[in-house]
Formats: structure tokens, C-alpha cells, sequence
């Protein structure tokens, strides 16, 4: 299993990437691949990972409330 993380950066004010249904991952094997948001296109690279990295989800609504 291999996971893949996008990292868009400090994202200015205003400026957040669109809101989409549906993504496209465009030459992942590749060394520039691209990551298509609705209309906007984002070139990406790779990057090594160094330690460990925790993936967080919404569970907004799906938690008893004990456990806040």
C-alpha cells in the first residue's frame, strides 16, 4: 500500500484551492506530477518523507460525546 500527501503549502487569504468532487493525479511516476482541482492544475515533485506522518480525517458528528 502506498499513500500519497499533498502538501499546497501556506495557502494566502482568500486564495484557497477550489473545492472539487473529483480529482486527477496526472504522471505520478513521473518527476512533475500534477494534481487537477475542478479547473485549477497544480505541478507538484516528490519529496522524501523523514520520521513518521499521522493522517488526520473529519469525524466531526461520529464521536460520543465522552470522548470530548
Amino acid at each position: 500500500v502506498e499513500y500519497v500527501t499533498f502538501d499546497l503549502g501556506v495557502v494566502p487569504s482568500g486564495t484557497a484551492p477550489p473545492s472539487a468532487q473529483h480529482y486527477r493525479l496526472i504522471g505520478l511516476d513521473t518527476p512533475t506530477p500534477y494534481l487537477q482541482l475542478g479547473t485549477a492544475i497544480y505541478q507538484g515533485g516528490h519529496a522524501s518523507l523523514i520520521g513518521s506522518e499521522i493522517i488526520f480525517r473529519d469525524m466531526r458528528g461520529s464521536l460520543s460525546p465522552l470522548f470530548f
